[in-house]
């Protein structure tokens, strides 16, 4: 059950997550280490408890969009076993220490670069003996947050970056996504159609998460001349003309491949493509593991002896059970809630301009004009008041919510107080708009 509400909840916080933290829901997922399924601090005591045979070499798994670590998983073991995924294939074959990560698909892909990077350095800080080489394995999305987290760790000197010297990217968008662009288009067809329900759906389909809108976009930053870069694509069309544009189902090759061919590649990336691999499949495929394998070979010269294994510190007492299902169901009731109350509006929006158009056909005919318009003002004033008593409701139950627990109340208040603040700084007003939810 509990992978289950993980899924959920990655999906959830996919399509709308950078809502979610703004308005400071406690469904938003926050940047984690996660070791056996559960949450892990980047401290030393919690690392030397988790890994009592760390080593000197870690590997880091980041999964994509709606996903969570348990994506990387190669068979269908328990959620509270460590999966067998491409971190665990890297233990046996070289020793590498696995590490997992979990984090909000949904915020915007710039967000979740600065934070990688403040994890790395708190993780690399704090790791139980000396760390010769941190590896970074990123699949589709969380391979633009690897990217930018490197770039941001350049731009500010963070020591954790000189570790890095291999870094893999599994089915990454370097170049956009042609899907997201797709959805652009249509989105801004349907805002412009005459049509009131379109223009409705075009306005909701606008809602979808930063981390989906900017999919569409082409990285900026450049990848490291200092690191060993693998990009790995998928090909569901390798022996048709189609083979470049579909690529894996999701993402072309040539984006997959940030644009380089065979030829002209540079010296620190090396492009590998993979024949029947779809866009999902890149995340657990026996080929990618073997790939891997392969890539983050430890040559013995490179390899030196391994620390003496810290003694396990004692675990944290983990919070209980109830705890995080009551914050789940607060935040379920939040987000009900605030979808009631802006769906109410909308579908009010929707009858009224649809009324209009009925109305103003009827006003155009001799005689008709003043009961037409006095038809009007009818209907106008009983779809607001039934609108205004939903309304009215909602907000009675948000009071109550927030009167019997101050201490959420005070959260979302302080999220929301910096969502205005940080619009007002960047000029986004979307923040306003998003923070609703």
């Amino acid at each position: 059950m509990g992978r289950h509400l993980d899924q959920a909840l990655a999906v959830l916080t996919g399509a709308v997550g950078d809502s979610l933290a703004r308005s400071g829901n406690s469904l938003a997922t926050p940047m984690t280490l996660v070791h056996a399924g559960a949450p892990l601090a980047a401290t030393r005591e919690a690392l030397a408890a988790a890994y009592p045979q760390a080593n000197s070499h870690a590997v880091l798994l980041v999964h994509g969009l709606m996903a969570t670590e348990t994506y990387f998983a190669l068979d269908a073991r328990p959620a509270a076993a460590e999966p067998e995924d491409y971190a665990a294939v890297l233990q046996r074959a070289h020793g590498w220490t696995p590490l997992r990560l979990r984090y909000n698909s949904g915020a915007a892909p710039q967000r979740n670069a600065a934070d990688l990077a403040r994890l790395l350095e708190q993780l690399v800080a704090a790791w139980p003996v000396p760390l010769t080489e941190l590896a970074l394995v990123g699949h589709s999305m969380g391979g633009l947050a690897v990217r930018g987290a490197c770039a941001v760790a350049a731009a500010h000197g963070q020591a954790w970056l000189n570790l890095v010297r291999r870094v893999a990217f599994l089915g990454t968008p370097h170049l956009g996504a042609p899907l997201e662009r797709a959805g652009r288009q249509l989105t801004g067809w349907l805002r412009a159609a005459p049509d009131p329900v379109a223009q409705l759906v075009g306005q909701w389909a606008d809602l979808r998460s930063a981390g989906i809108r900017e999919l569409g976009d082409r990285i900026q930053v450049g990848l490291l001349p200092t690191v060993q870069n693998l990009l790995v694509a998928g090909t569901l069309a390798e022996a048709t003309p189609l083979h470049a544009w579909l690529g894996d189902g999701m993402i072309s090759v040539h984006s997959a491949l940030g644009g380089w061919d065979a030829v002209a590649v540079p010296s620190h990336i090396v492009l590998r493509t993979l024949p029947g691999v779809s866009h999902g499949g890149l995340a657990h495929s026996p080929q990618v593991a073997a790939l891997l394998v392969d890539w983050l070979a430890i040559e013995a010269a490179q390899n030196p002896a391994q620390a003496t294994a810290v003694e396990a510190a004692p675990a944290s007492v983990p919070p209980p059970v109830g705890d995080a299902s009551r914050q789940h169901l607060h935040g379920l009731f939040e987000m009900v809630q605030v979808a009631v109350l802006h769906g109410n509006r909308a579908i009010g929006r929707v009858r009224l301009q649809r009324a209009d158009q009925v109305f103003a056909v009827l006003q155009a005919v001799p005689g008709a004009a003043a009961p037409a318009q006095l038809a009007r003002s009818i209907h106008a004033a009983v779809v607001l008041s039934g609108h205004g008593a939903v309304e009215v409701v909602v907000r009675a139950a948000a009071a109550v919510h927030a009167g019997a627990f101050p201490a959420r109340a005070a959260v979302r208040a302080a999220a929301a107080d910096g969502a205005a603040a940080e619009g007002a700084a960047t000029g986004d007003h979307r923040g306003k708009q998003a923070s609703l939810v």
